[in-house]
């Protein structure tokens, strides 16, 4: 499903990600708070997703509120 994106020059990504060193993109159930709980998040870079960008800006990064972790807003721009 990641091709689709290519289809867009820019792509906004909001992710809650765990604050320390994580393993990307973790084959998980779905559900609120799983992936922190898998200490994983999502990494478009990384497989299964191997996307590529000319571009990368991060807009935000904030600690989650009441939550653990972060969240970070990334611009990506494509081909």
């Amino acid at each position: 499903m990641v091709e689709k994106l290519y289809n867009f020059r820019y792509i906004i990504l909001t992710e809650h990600l765990p604050e320390i060193d994580f393993e990307p993109n973790k084959d998980i159930i779905s559900g609120q708070g799983i992936r922190l709980k898998q200490k994983s998040g999502v990494n478009l870079y990384a497989a299964p997703f191997n996307f590529e960008a000319i571009e990368e800006k991060q807009l935000l990064s904030v600690p989650a509120p009441g939550f653990k972790g972060v969240l970070v807003t990334i611009l990506y721009k494509t081909y």
